[in-house]
This record gives structure tokens, C-alpha cells and sequence, in this order.
């Protein structure tokens, strides 16, 4: 299952308030202010928030869900949610970003590695950031926060499946100061491969 940073523009073109029942913690795992000013928080992913992928789901647009799934999908299954959300955080690793909107935390977008060598020094890299977000900047502090995480755990290469025309996404691995090499596939996709450095700087 890939998930990607997906290049569709923004239905309406502006960001959208939206409330959720999740209440704003009293502390945050890691707060960030956004390139428009706004409040980021990113936390871990947990079984507890397949509802927040769900909504995530909803707002992608036709081309998002194409570049996350490489087909058309509408929601996800009981099964993928549970893939999704009920995972280690030590192979499986994901993280869920949030905008701050009016004490409550609207969730916005998700990225994860998953280990995929017996030696578990290589991990799939994935990310999700709702159409309405993008450009913001959350995509480069999620990679950023997966890096120091992956660094931490000995993994030495995420690698990638990538569709050509999502500019997003490559854009995203180009500007992350990480070496990368990319090859072309049989069915004409991008096999990318980061080498992962320290990120804490």
C-alpha cells in the first residue's frame, strides 16, 4: 500500500476550518509554526485514529487519491485502517499532523516508514497531506521528523515508489538534503532511495 504526497491543486484554494472531537492536548509531542502562519502539532499515530484517517481520506482530491493508491478509491476498508493505525512504532513507524484550529487539533496529514530488510537497516517512506495543506511546509517537517526518528533506529535508506508526474513528492525528497538516486521501473514508476543522515540539526 503506498501513500504519497500527492501534487493535485486545491479544489477552492483556500485552507478550510473545520472542527474535530479531538481536543487540543494540554502538551504537544512537537509543535511547528507553518509557512501561513498557522500551528502545526505532530504526534504518533495510534489505533485510535481511524476516524482521523477517514477524514483525511475525504478531503483528497480525485488526483491525490490516484497518486496515494494508483487507482481510484473512495474510503478505506476495515482492513486498511487497521494496517494503517493499529501498528509498533518501532518497524511500522507513522506520525499524524494536525492544524491548530480554535483549541482543537484538525488532522491534516499522515507519513510512516515500515522496515523491509531481515536486517531492518531499509524502510518504505509514505505520505498523505490533504489537497488543502499542501505548500505548507508539513510534508518537509514529517520527512525531517521520520529521519531523526529512522537515524535513531539504525536505518540507513528509506526507499520509495513514486509516479513520475507527482512533482510533490520528488520535490519533497530533492529539498530534503538527503542523497537520493532514482530508477525507472518496468511499469514506468520511480524506485527512490534516500540515504539517511542526522536530522537534529
Amino acid at each position: 500500500m503506498k501513500e504519497t504526497y500527492s501534487a493535485a491543486p486545491s479544489p477552492t484554494g483556500r485552507l478550510e476550518t473545520r472542527h474535530r472531537s479531538e481536543e487540543e492536548p494540554p502538551t504537544a509531542d512537537t509543535v511547528f509554526t507553518l509557512r501561513d502562519g498557522s500551528v502545526a502539532v505532530i504526534r504518533d499515530l495510534t489505533a485510535e485514529d481511524k476516524s482521523s484517517l477517514n477524514e483525511i481520506m475525504d478531503h483528497l482530491s480525485p488526483d491525490s487519491v490516484y497518486m496515494r493508491f494508483l487507482t481510484a478509491k473512495v474510503r478505506l476498508s476495515s482492513k486498511e485502517l487497521a494496517y494503517f493505525t493499529e501498528i509498533d512504532q518501532k518497524h511500522h513507524v507513522a506520525l499524524l499532523a494536525s492544524i491548530r484550529q480554535d483549541n482543537h487539533l484538525v488532522p491534516v496529514g499522515v507519513a510512516r516508514y515500515i522496515q523491509n530488510t531481515p536486517a531492518g537497516d531499509e524502510a518504505e517512506v509514505a505520505f498523505t497531506i490533504e489537497d488543502n495543506y499542501q505548500n505548507l511546509g508539513i510534508g518537509t517537517l514529517l520527512l525531517k521528523k521520520l529521519t531523526q526518528l529512522a537515524f535513531q533506529a539504525g536505518i540507513k535508506t528509506f526507499t520509495a515508489l513514486v509516479l513520475p508526474e507527482n512533482r510533490k513528492m520528488l520535490n519533497l525528497f530533492g529539498n530534503s538534503h538527503l542523497a537520493m538516486t532514482r530508477t525507472t521501473n518496468s511499469a514506468g514508476a520511480l524506485e527512490i532511495k534516500l540515504t539517511i543522515c542526522d536530522q537534529t540539526a
